[in-house]
């Protein structure tokens, strides 16, 4: 391989994983906003939490119920909580605020900053942006 090769190569290389990028984050937001047009508030809690990889690729499961039927979403966390991958008992009875989706239930976004005992829509609508 000459040197223009490796060159254009590794240009090719940056474009897809930039234009990669921006497709997740626009995903991201896109999802999102679709929650925010018609939400409903209800409880969740963790499930599953687990460290892959390095340390900092977390791996958090929570669940919450819409009219008796149970959900379940993965997400990678803002908030750490390891000592939920030592004993996931510690953090099974931690409760969080979740919104979901009207039009699609499974669809939803939790706050993992603030636990909760029970649900304070005043809390919800005065910090909508910490949910992820």
């Amino acid at each position: 391989m000459d040197k223009k090769s490796i060159y254009i190569g590794s240009i090719l290389i940056v474009v897809v994983f930039l234009a990669f990028n921006y497709y997740l984050k626009y995903q991201n937001k896109a999802y999102t906003k679709d929650i925010l047009k018609n939400y409903q508030v209800t409880t969740g809690h963790i499930v599953k939490y687990s460290i892959s990889g390095d340390a900092d690729n977390r791996i958090l499961v929570y669940s919450y119920s819409v009219h008796n039927k149970n959900y379940n979403r993965e997400i990678t966390p803002n908030v750490y909580y390891d000592e939920c991958q030592q004993d996931i008992k510690m953090c099974e009875n931690k409760k969080f605020h979740v919104i979901y989706s009207t039009n699609s239930h499974e669809m939803s976004l939790i706050d993992l900053t603030h636990e909760i005992n029970e649900i304070d829509s005043v809390y919800v609508k005065n910090n909508i942006k910490k949910f992820e």
